[in-house]
């Protein structure tokens, strides 16, 4: 800036130094042309001196406004220069200090008299930062491009300022070497935020690595920006390997539409979904998942992205499972209770799979097993007859045991012609034939589900009918 001072002051006294020469060289000819010149002629040099006087006072006073405007544009310049927001310094070859605006001198904490001729390295804050400034100098001073680097300086009562740097060779002109332009921003406040943010998402993370579920936030364009450590186990990949990928990088394709059918349906409504969904794994192990997704908002209340938490429920699912399958079947046999045979009896009724057959069994000799050999032979027996039943019947028929020694089965579908052909074939087969068990049955058929209960009566007469006409017949061997 004192360069500018005296470029100013310089120029206002070459101004007077020029019009005093001016008047005494106007003078001079006016002295030679009074001796040498008529009157007449004297008067016209006389006007013409007079004209040339005014073009010379016009054009003092056009140089007085270029003047004046020079002066606004320095003014203007330096307060540009001195209250700018950032640090601006020149600075020489060997880093010393030349010029320095008041951002700059403020940035390091001290006056602007005891900055300049100061190396900047000075106020640099550790020796990584020094070898680093040392290398930024050297590599403006040889390339011509801006050069960029961060350096940590010593601010006012020792607080650490991170400065962020950016520096431009300037051309020699009235001196032997180049100097360098260096512009200083002051970064604290966003170095702080982003190493702060950098520990939230750190804590962020480690909260996730935590959850057992299986946690993923994914962006608007349906790319996982967030994983945790569970739903990478899940998949068996790492993190690294998701971020950045959509479902059709990670599942097979029809899984991959479905995943992005919700996950669409979600930003589009801006409300969650809740849903669940079974896998097979290749060892033929079933995993139950309960699955939700989640609009998040911004603050001005827009969805900028989605989170999803997967819950492995198979552990309650099986025991949900087992108890409902306790619940609806036999505990000696695995075939139906009676209580889910009566509800499916409600169900048939309202149904339209008619013709409906029912068929009826009854073991003979139970009581007298259990009498001779004890109720361990007879529970065998019932177990034996149970699974000649199961077996002779289609995967549809309803097959449970209502009593003691009594089943029911249901055909839905089924006429009686094809309820008495698979009788028949459990007749005849070598357990019935060789005396092992006798079972007695009876079949009827309802057309509707008003006669379905009647069909129920029905085929029941009809198996006490068999039973007494077998009673003459060879007694039941209990099974080996």
């Amino acid at each position: 800036m004192n360069d500018k001072k005296k470029t100013k002051s310089h120029l206002i006294r070459e101004m007077t130094e020029l019009r005093l020469r001016a008047e005494e060289r106007t003078r001079a000819k006016t002295a030679d042309l009074k001796q040498s010149r008529g009157a007449d002629e004297m008067c016209r040099l006389v006007q013409e001196l007079e004209v040339h006087q005014v073009e010379l006072e016009m054009q003092n006073e056009e140089l007085r406004g270029v003047q004046e405007e020079l002066e606004r544009a320095i003014d203007t310049y330096t307060e540009l220069y001195d209250f700018a927001p950032i640090g601006y310094f020149t600075l020489d070859d060997q880093g010393l200090i030349r010029e320095v605006n008041l951002a700059g001198a403020q940035l390091l904490g001290k006056e602007r008299p005891r900055v300049v001729n100061k190396p900047l390295a000075e106020f640099i804050a550790d020796a990584a930062g020094k070898e680093a400034f040392s290398q930024h100098l050297e590599s403006v001073l040889q390339i011509e491009d801006t050069q960029k680097c961060d350096i940590n300086l010593k601010g006012k009562n020792g607080r650490q300022i991170h400065g962020q740097f950016q520096s431009v060779r300037l051309s020699a002109r009235d001196c032997e070497t180049p100097n360098v332009l260096t512009a200083i921003v002051d970064n604290t406040t966003a170095k702080l935020a982003a190493e702060r943010l950098k520990e939230v998402s750190f804590q962020q993370q480690a909260i996730l690595n935590n959850i057992l579920d299986s946690v993923w936030l994914k962006d608007l364009e349906g790319r996982y920006v967030i994983v945790n450590n569970s739903f990478c186990q899940a998949l068996a990949v790492s993190p690294e390997e998701l971020l950045g990928k959509t479902d059709f990088d990670v599942y097979p394709h029809r899984q991959a539409e479905r995943n992005q059918k919700v996950f669409q349906t979600v930003l589009a409504t801006g409300s969650g979904s809740y849903y669940e969904e079974s896998r097979v794994d290749p060892q033929g192990q079933t995993t139950y998942l309960e699955k939700t997704q989640s609009p998040i908002f911004n603050v001005a209340g827009l969805v900028i992205g989605v989170i999803g938490v997967d819950h492995d429920f198979t552990n309650r699912k099986n025991i949900e499972n087992s108890l409902f399958h306790q619940s609806t079947h036999d505990s000696l046999t695995g075939l139906y209770n009676r209580a889910f045979f009566d509800g499916e009896i409600e169900r048939l009724a309202q149904g339209r799979v008619f013709p409906i057959s029912v068929v009826m069994a009854d073991i003979n000799g139970v009581k007298t097993v259990n009498d001779s050999l004890g109720h361990a032979a007879g529970d065998k027996l019932i177990q034996l007859v149970g699974q000649i039943i199961h077996n002779a019947f289609r995967a549809e028929d309803i097959v449970a045991r209502i009593g003691g020694d009594e089943f029911a089965i249901l055909l839905p579908g089924a006429d009686k012609e094809i309820a008495e052909e698979v009788v028949g074939r459990i007749l005849t087969c070598d357990k019935v034939k060789n005396g092992q068990v006798g079972i007695a049955f009876g079949i009827a058929t309802a057309e509707n589900g008003a006669q379905l209960i009647d069909a129920l009566k029905l085929g029941d007469q009809q198996m006490y009918r068999m039973k007494l006409e077998q009673r003459g017949s060879k007694p039941t061997r209990p099974p080996s």
